[in-house]
This record gives structure tokens, C-alpha cells and sequence, in this order.
């Protein structure tokens, strides 16, 4: 294996990502289908594009101050399908960890093992962010104003 081989497994562990999913869903709370939302947190929380504009945001930035720059979202349909596979593990790994609890119309919650304190890693403001510019918005108006027509 090469180096950039260990690194790829290194960065995009299933581990790694799932505590990046943890913090995202202990903030969103109850949204019905939240679980479609787990596949745009990568794609935006890890992209050079978005990723300053969301560590600079503020309690009164919602999704559109954060679409003003067209830069953040550019090329957020190829990444998505990047992270899909990974997304993919990270969510069954903390599903099946008992951390994320998912219902009948798809909605994911966190449970009281999840500890935020222990769980706030270097990826955590670019996630809480993304979790507070979600909240007041359902899964179908957040896709259509990111441009996004699939999974």
C-alpha cells in the first residue's frame, strides 16, 4: 500500500466519520427523513469550498447567507456521490453501535450514550453549523435550494 492508500483508510474510517455524524444529529433533533441529510455532511462539512464559510457562521446565518457565494456548493452532486459509500458505513457503525436510533419515517435521533464533550473533534464546528442552518428547514427544501435532484 502506498502512502495517499493509508491515509484514504485512515481519513475516511467509518469510525471517524460516524463521530462527525453523532455531533451532526445531536443538534439537528427530530426532523422527519433526517436520515437523507446524513449524505450531505461530508460533502459540505469536508469541502475547502464550504468548509471556512462554516466555521464563520453565526446564530443568525441560515441556509441562504450560507448559498449567497455559489463557490461553497459547486460540484456538491459529484461529491455527494463520492462520500456515498462512506456515509453509508459510518451510519450503519453507529446505528448498530446503538449511538444514532432511527424510526419508522426515517428520522435519526441520538441517544444519551452519545457525549458531546467527548465527541467534539476537529470537524465538530463545521458540523454543528451545517446541524443549525438545517434545522429550520424539512429534507426537501434543504436538497432543492443545494441544487441536488439525487441520490
Amino acid at each position: 500500500m502506498s502512502i495517499v492508500d493509508h491515509y484514504d483508510a485512515i481519513f475516511h474510517n467509518p469510525v471517524v466519520i460516524s463521530e462527525m455524524l453523532e455531533t451532526f444529529y445531536s443538534h439537528l433533533g427530530a426532523k422527519e427523513k433526517s436520515l437523507l441529510l446524513a449524505y450531505l455532511v461530508l460533502p459540505l462539512s469536508m469541502s475547502s469550498y464550504s468548509k471556512e464559510s462554516l466555521q464563520n457562521l453565526n446564530s443568525r446565518s441560515s441556509l441562504r447567507t450560507f448559498l449567497q457565494v455559489n463557490d461553497r456548493i459547486i460540484g456538491v452532486q459529484g461529491r455527494i456521490k463520492t462520500y456515498w459509500q462512506q456515509t453509508s458505513n459510518a451510519l450503519q457503525y453507529s446505528l448498530e453501535r446503538g449511538i444514532l436510533l432511527m424510526d419508522k419515517e426515517l428520522s435519526i435521533t441520538t441517544t444519551n450514550a452519545f457525549s458531546q464533550k467527548t465527541r467534539k473533534g476537529k470537524k465538530g464546528k463545521e458540523v454543528e453549523s451545517l446541524a443549525k442552518i438545517f434545522q429550520p428547514l424539512d429534507v426537501v427544501s434543504i436538497y432543492r435550494m443545494l441544487g441536488v435532484k439525487s441520490l
